[in-house]
């Protein structure tokens, strides 16, 4: 077995042993460009924020030695649009451990448009 079938599998025992670990090395590799993989980024956090962000948090800063909210944070530089600007405002705010409902609605229609 190779390719796209053999990565799949290897994906989903990562997931079963470890789903926080799993989900921050997923996170990791979304923030570590200076572009980052705002898709990636929002869609883990959409769909663990009610579930286990602050196991994946946690998780991530043992393996990366720096705070998931740290990594997040734009360059002065970083040309963000408002909806960009919106997008970055609730992920901080889940982050921040706010009530994560309503940002995560917003979100989500914030990325379907």
């Amino acid at each position: 077995m190779s390719g796209h079938g053999l990565n799949t599998i290897l994906s989903i025992v990562r997931c079963i042993q470890n789903r926080p670990r799993y989900f921050a090395e997923k996170l990791i590799k979304a923030t570590k460009n200076t572009e980052k993989d705002l898709k990636t980024i929002i869609r883990i956090i959409v769909t663990r924020c009610e579930v286990d962000m602050g196991q994946i948090k946690e998780e991530f800063l043992n393996l990366y030695g720096k705070s998931l909210k740290d990594c997040l944070k734009f360059d002065n530089g970083y040309n963000v649009n408002e909806e960009s600007n919106q997008i970055i405002q609730s992920i901080n705010h889940i982050l921040l451990g706010g009530e994560a409902r309503n940002c995560r609605s917003m979100l989500l229609k914030l990325i379907r448009e």
